[in-house]
């Protein structure tokens, strides 16, 4: 089963836009080193690398991308806390056989990068960010592009316990060269705060990864800054 990973991953970022999780008060303070690393996922090996003073590169995906002075850099501790937050939000209404199928998902899926416009636990509710990750879909060969990938998605969704509105066709962009397909969703941040997140969602299919890009805003203010660092990234895909 494709596509829980990212369903989780969109509810933290929901969450994590308004700064509803705090890292204080659940995990152990990071090193300023690690919180300079790009997000991890299954292995060290996979993260992507500082070569400059705001741009990181992921090889292993041929992905260079460039954060806005002053944001926060997401490491793989604070990536986790994410996925861990998101899995129990988006399970919760699921039945045994589809939460196994989630941790499968997760287990396939590798963060690369993500840039925050706040620190986690700032009290800002107008927080905006962008995730990137990659799952693994060699298990579904009929999954060419990301509108086949958005399928399955928008299906899973309807199977959560999230409060959304999930926009109804795609549209086509085109980021570091290469053609994604974008679907746009409104989540309701499961908080009690009645709040809203926007996100849009970036998908395209690179060898046997699905590519995705999660835009998470409030504010449409920070369309611009979240816009400007999807224009910063370069595929190299051969």
């Amino acid at each position: 089963m494709i596509r829980s990973a990212l369903t989780a991953l969109a509810i933290s970022a929901s969450l994590m836009a308004l700064s509803a999780c705090d890292q204080s008060e659940s995990a152990p303070a990071t090193s300023a080193e690690t919180r300079q690393a790009a997000i991890g996922g299954v292995s060290k090996t996979d993260i992507a690398e500082k070569t400059s003073e705001n741009t990181y590169v992921a090889k292993r995906y041929g992905m260079t991308a460039t954060a806005p002075d002053g944001w926060y850099i997401m490491d793989s501790d604070i990536t986790q806390k994410l996925m861990d937050v998101g899995k129990a939000l988006t399970t919760a209404d699921m039945e045994a056989q589809q939460k196994t199928a989630m941790e499968m998902s997760i287990s396939r899926t590798t963060n690369i990068f993500g840039f925050m416009k706040f620190e986690p636990g700032a009290p800002r509710q107008d927080g905006a960010s962008v995730m990137a990750m990659a799952e693994d879909i060699s298990v579904a060969p009929g999954v060419k592009r990301g509108s086949d990938y958005f399928f399955h998605l928008k299906n899973v969704f309807k199977q959560t316990a999230a409060d959304m509105e999930i926009a109804d066709g795609y549209t086509e962009v085109t980021i570091g060269g290469q053609s994604f397909d974008r679907l746009d969703l409104i989540v309701k941040v499961p908080d009690g705060s009645g709040l809203v997140a926007h996100q849009r969602y970036f998908a395209a299919r690179h060898g046997d990864d699905m590519i995705c890009f999660i835009q998470t805003y409030v504010d449409e203010a920070d369309l611009p800054a979240l816009d400007a660092i999807l224009a910063s990234i370069k595929l190299d895909w051969k």
